[in-house]
């Protein structure tokens, strides 16, 4: 996860490389669903924000934000409560 987060998947592979070398661990399949999450949940801030940062007012932009961690927590509170059903 740290490659991923830092930009670089390949890094995040090969600091993996060194607790399980043979990439037995479920980690993989983990890290597949994390760069999934991260743009289904990150895509209208780097797509819409990023470009139009300059035309909006710093409320604006904690705004959106906030609206999107508050929705975040709320979907996955509705999912755990799915997953232990």
């Amino acid at each position: 996860m740290f490659g991923c987060c830092c930009g670089s998947t390949g890094s995040g592979l090969l600091l993996l490389r060194i607790p399980d070398p043979h990439l037995d661990s479920q980690v993989l399949c983990e890290l597949a669903f994390f760069n999934v999450a991260n743009f289904l949940f990150s895509g209208h801030i780097l797509m819409v924000m990023a470009p139009a940062l300059p035309a909006f007012s710093s409320g604006t932009f904690v705004g959106v934000y906030a609206a999107a961690g508050v929705f975040l927590l709320l979907l996955l509170t509705i999912m755990g409560k799915k997953i232990r059903i």
